[in-house]
């Protein structure tokens, strides 16, 4: 579902966080981490997995999916080009979010490289950081997206259930 009418790929980019990767010159830069893959090679290429069960593929289904795989169900935005950043869920709650600001930093510079305006999809999180956008990762990300028009970001609101972590009345 993320092909076009001609098998391909509409995935631009993608940065993979999570591969150890010491080859330089295959890091997405300026960060020095992980792999970074370019329109074909992500056709092409053994390394990057994504679990056939993936939410963050699941999400960018219903926002991007074309529809062909099956002949149905088609995303929001079925003829969008893509960027994707699989992120590393393997670290500390700090260093998470600052690789968070890594992803965003890298997907609009790469929005930008294609001229284009783009719209974020962030279906993860966590409960560490501030919660009033005053911590500095959060303050880094409202810069990105208030440095130039065309820049969105749509957040899931988190979906911890009956998880004590929230303040309730009866």
């Amino acid at each position: 579902d993320f092909r076009d009418e001609f098998g391909r790929t509409r995935i631009r980019y993608l940065w993979d966080q999570g591969i150890i990767n010491f080859d330089t010159s295959t890091q997405a830069q300026p960060y020095g981490y992980g792999k970074e893959f370019l329109g074909n090679q992500i056709d092409t290429s053994t390394q990057h997995y994504d679990s056939q069960f993936s939410h963050g593929s699941h999400v960018a289904g219903i926002a991007c999916g074309s529809g062909i795989a099956v002949n149905n169900y088609k995303g929001v935005a079925p003829k969008s080009d893509m960027v994707v950043v699989k992120m590393n869920l393997n670290q500390a709650d700090n260093d998470f979010l600052s690789s968070l600001v890594d992803a965003v930093k890298y997907i609009f510079d790469r929005a930008d490289d294609l001229n284009m305006p783009v719209v974020i999809n962030i279906s993860l999180g966590t409960y560490f950081g501030s919660h009033d956008a005053k911590d500095i990762q959060a303050q880094a990300i409202d810069n990105l997206i208030s440095a130039k028009p065309g820049r969105v970001i749509v957040c899931s609101a988190g979906n911890a259930g009956t998880a004590p972590l929230h303040l309730g009345y009866e």
